[in-house]
């Protein structure tokens, strides 16, 4: 996977570090910049009679800051031997960390699950997911132990994921880290149920509607010219537990999916299903847009 720019968001404690350096392990970048934004929160009215000159904090903080995060680059172009760069911004931390995405042309974008203390400075926390509605690349968000390379990875599909080209990540991906790619599809409830509705039982069984995944998944793999040892999963239930619960099932060491996608029933991935997997779990999930710039990353997703 040939990955030239990372952008990693990072707090001054170094939260969102093991992310990027996971990524960076992994995909061989040549370039990573960790970013930083500050957000200053307004006080309430009754303190700010003690709450200073605005300006004058923001100077204090910003030169704390490039010190702190100085340090912490450093510490990363030695351990990795790349090249990394600092941006410090000022604002919300989703929206800075895209933002210098774009402007630098990144590749992937890697954040950690949240932040290690709250507070004012705190970077990470809810950005995580705030960023999959900003960034208009693919973001990698790091979740449990990060194993290195990942043994285990698994897809889940649906036609708008299949369209966004998830399918050629699973390819590159199979051919990078030399694993059999497992592609799951989730039959929802409320799907299968309006079938059975207006289906003739016998057409509309459990099993049926597996049968037709199942082959629907085949076809998809020899489309995408996937490896003949692809392990195909159908499921039925509520995508986010029947995703998180095959990743356990498993083993699974990466998930990727999209982020946009929407089911049968018109549910956008972002709002439920995606939201809920990042924030859940137990292995890292590289999320792909499925609008923007995230055929960028695909037009460079050759074997190394």
């Amino acid at each position: 996977m040939n990955i030239q720019t990372i952008v990693g968001g990072v707090d001054l404690a170094g939260s969102g570090l093991p992310s990027v350096r996971w990524a960076a392990h992994n995909f061989g970048p040549s370039r990573v910049i960790l970013v930083n934004a500050l957000h200053l929160p307004k006080p309430p009215r009754f303190l700010a009679p003690l709450w200073g000159d605005e300006e004058q904090i923001l100077i204090s903080a910003r030169a704390g800051t490039k010190h702190r995060l100085t340090e912490l680059a450093e510490q990363f172009e030695r351990e990795t031997g790349i090249k990394t760069e600092i941006r410090t911004r000022l604002g919300s931390p989703a929206e800075q960390i895209a933002a210098v995405a774009d402007s630098v042309e990144a590749d992937l974008i890697a954040v950690g699950p949240h932040a290690r203390q709250k507070g004012q400075w705190s970077l990470l926390g809810s950005t995580a997911v705030k960023l999959l509605h900003e960034a208009r690349l693919p973001t990698i968000v790091g979740r449990g132990a990060l194993r290195s390379p990942p043994a285990g990875i698994m897809f889940p599909i649906d036609e708008t994921a299949v369209d966004a080209g998830v399918l050629d990540w699973a390819k590159s991906l199979a051919a990078r880290f030399k694993v059999d790619p497992t592609l799951l599809h989730v039959l929802e409830y409320p799907t299968a149920a309006h079938l059975r509705a207006i289906k003739p039982a016998a057409r509309a069984t459990d099993a049926e509607l597996e049968r037709l995944a199942h082959n629907w998944l085949s076809d998809s793999v020899r489309e995408a010219d996937l490896p003949d040892g692809t392990q195909l999963r159908v499921a039925n239930g509520e995508p986010a537990v029947e995703i998180l619960a095959a990743s356990e099932r498993y083993g699974i060491d990466l998930i990727v999916m999209g982020t946009h996608g929407a089911g049968a029933l018109g549910r956008t991935l972002i709002g439920s299903v995606a939201d809920t997997v990042i924030r859940r779990a137990s292995c890292p999930v590289l999320a792909i847009p499925t609008q923007g710039r995230a055929e960028k990353a695909i037009h460079h997703a050759d074997v190394a």
